[in-house]
């Protein structure tokens, strides 16, 4: 029951973490939605929404190399193939930033 509950509270605490990161990036709060979007991925390491937040988050920030290498990272341990897809809208996403990769 414990687990249950743990698990129905992870949830909904990510699900409320994403919108906040969505309000903030619309407010145009970088550092919010960043650590909104960091808070989600607590809960859900692998969660593909939390994680282009937190990319955007960083580009935004001008921390597009990091976002990549953070990206990166994750992709090895994603069975799924989600991320993969983020990372390789990556260099779109860093279009227009003063941090694209070299």
């Amino acid at each position: 029951a414990f687990a249950e509950a743990h698990n129905t509270w992870a949830l909904a605490a990510s699900q409320a973490l994403s919108r906040l990161s969505l309000l903030a990036a619309a407010e145009a709060d970088w550092e919010t939605a960043l650590k909104a979007s960091e808070g989600a991925l607590e809960h859900f390491p692998l969660d593909p929404d939390a994680w282009e937040d937190r990319v955007r988050a960083l580009i935004k920030l001008g921390r597009g190399q990091e976002a990549g290498r953070l990206l990166s990272k994750a992709v090895k341990q994603d069975d799924t193939g989600q991320l993969a897809e983020l990372q390789s809208d990556l260099p779109r996403l860093l279009e227009g930033s003063e941090d694209r990769f070299t």
